[in-house]
């Protein structure tokens, strides 16, 4: 049909009309049409028959090997019309439709035999009969059309949304229920910083004493109101060390919040290795999968013997164990990152995997690095707040006393008084205690700073040693892969190895694809530990 459609457009944009010698120019270019149809066709029927490849592997290797016959029979029979279809000479008139009807359909042709015949060929090949009414097609029970399950895939790919690492931290950021209790936390730091000057309660009272007799000979009833209060300078240190406390939560709140970053970072990265393992160890079960059902029919054919066959078939089973093992990683590993971001929206990691900048940072810039200075500051401040509690409490009273009798006054009183701390034993004790505290937090930070320097200097080398892992892979492995896949594969389909190679060579290939993912994967961890590092 496309042959008819590309000589029929060709005329029309000529201006010529449908002659004899057109109708001539047509037959010879169904003949062409259809030799290159059946070029294609019996090299598909060839793979199919030897039953190592899944249909859509089929397709894409037989159509990649006669992609280069096609287009020279289609191209030399066009070039070997084009004298015709521009001559200007005696029978020209005879020429030129014929030529331009084999010219514009070769165009039109060839596009069916390689775009359309392999998608008929992928939609009829397991077709086993034709029902007319209603019209339907009857397929083989152990397969299905491949191409639906594609579109299938393709459609639920569509409708998932793919999730980027910057988003998936975003999100964590926004949702995460440790993230929000030490938030919570902080801000009763915040509100406690107004405690620091809690006073003592205000103390009203009233009383009566026959001995306390007025002007009048009458007893006075007296009113009286009495606050105690520390030395100010004491409210000024507790003040400074909530201030420092609240400093500490928010320090607590950048250390979780780094643990949440550095959580989601690495469970991505994670789930971003175990869908490539998957994908893999997928390629290769369907690889075995397709040897086997070969194997079984040559087996009934007695082409090769049980043994063979058995061996093929635990290969194949090795195989699908290692992929099923992966798949329940792969849900783990999902499970924990949809916890961490406390998110339950379906989504999907993004296939490529980067190499994760490395941003260098100094020791002392580090989250854990200032948690420990500012334990150092709280140790200090609550030092002072000790030293306060040597000074004297202030108290202040202030008293009116009157009766309801005739010629009663009111007369009014006034009292202060200072509590001196005389014995101050059990208070010094303290300040010596806080003292020692102090120096330990200060000796215990020097050291945890020893112990974070030389983290750091060890990730620094596993860092380089990775890179450099991951360099010769980018610069080799990659194309050695590859290579070893197609090779052996290819190698196979035509019998120049029997399967045992075929398995040797292919598990050499997912032995170097397999340390490069680790190596990946262990190299972006090291990356993320250092760009968040703590101890």
């Amino acid at each position: 049909p496309l042959a008819t459609v590309g000589g029929v457009i060709l005329l029309w944009i000529r201006d010529m009309p449908f002659s004899i010698s057109a109708g001539i120019g047509f037959i010879a270019l169904f003949g062409v049409a259809v030799l290159n149809g059946i070029v294609l066709i019996e090299h598909f029927k060839e793979l199919k028959h030897n039953g190592t490849l899944c249909i859509r592997e089929l397709i894409i290797q037989g159509t990649k090997s006669r992609l280069r016959p096609v287009l020279l029979t289609a191209s030399s029979t066009a070039m070997g019309f084009l004298p015709m279809a521009i001559s200007t000479g005696a029978g020209a008139e005879v020429q030129r439709p014929l030529a331009t009807v084999v010219i514009g359909g070769l165009v039109t042709s060839t596009m069916l035999t390689m775009i359309a015949l392999p998608l008929l060929f992928e939609i009829f090949y397991n077709v086993v009969g034709v029902k007319f009414f209603p019209l339907k097609f009857i397929r083989a029970k152990q397969c299905l059309p491949l191409l639906i399950l594609v579109f299938a895939t393709q459609s639920l790919t569509a409708q998932t949304p793919e999730l980027k690492m910057d988003e998936a931290i975003e999100l964590a950021l926004q949702n995460n229920k440790e993230i929000k209790a030490y938030t919570l936390k902080a801000q009763k730091q915040k509100a406690l910083v107004a405690s620091a000057f809690a006073f003592d309660k205000t103390e009203i009272s009233y009383g009566s004493d026959q001995n306390n007799i007025a002007e009048n000979n009458h007893p006075l009833k007296v009113w009286g109101i009495k606050q105690s209060f520390s030395f100010p300078t004491l409210y000024n240190a507790e003040w400074k060390s909530r201030k420092i406390e609240h400093t500490l939560a928010e320090v607590q709140l950048g250390i979780k919040t780094e643990e949440v970053v550095k959580a989601v970072s690495v469970t991505y990265v994670e789930l971003q290795i175990l869908n490539r393992k998957r994908a893999i160890y997928s390629s290769i079960d369907t690889l075995y999968r397709n040897i086997l059902h070969g194997a079984s029919l040559r087996n009934s054919n007695g082409e090769i013997n049980n043994l063979d066959l058995l061996n093929i078939r635990a290969k194949q089973q090795q195989v699908s164990n290692q992929l099923n093992e992966v798949k329940g990683q792969l849900g783990n590993t999902l499970s924990r990152l949809k916890t961490i971001m406390n998110h339950d929206s379906a989504f999907v990691v993004a296939e490529e995997i980067p190499m994760l900048n490395y941003r260098e940072r100094s020791i002392d810039s580090t989250s854990s690095a200032t948690w420990l200075k500012t334990n150092a500051l709280l140790a200090d401040a609550n030092i002072g707040i000790e030293r306060n509690k040597l000074l004297p409490d202030i108290s202040l009273n202030y008293f009116i006393g009157t009766n309801r009798y005739e010629n009663a006054k009111n007369y009014h009183g006034f009292e202060a008084s200072v509590s001196i701390p005389l014995l101050f034993f059990a208070q010094n004790s303290k300040i010596k205690a806080s003292k020692m505290t102090l120096e330990a937090l200060k000796i215990n930070s020097e050291h945890e700073l020893d112990l974070l320097k030389v983290k750091k200097q060890e990730l620094e080398n596993a860092h380089q040693k990775l890179k450099n892992l991951l360099a010769e892979y980018y610069d080799y492995g990659s194309q050695l892969y590859h290579e070893i896949m197609r090779t052996a594969k290819l190698s196979y389909q035509k019998g120049e190895i029997d399967f045992f190679r075929l398995a040797t060579s292919t598990e050499t290939a997912l032995q170097i694809e397999l340390d490069y993912l680790n190596n990946l994967l262990e190299y972006n961890q090291i990356t993320i530990e250092l760009n968040h590092l703590s101890k």
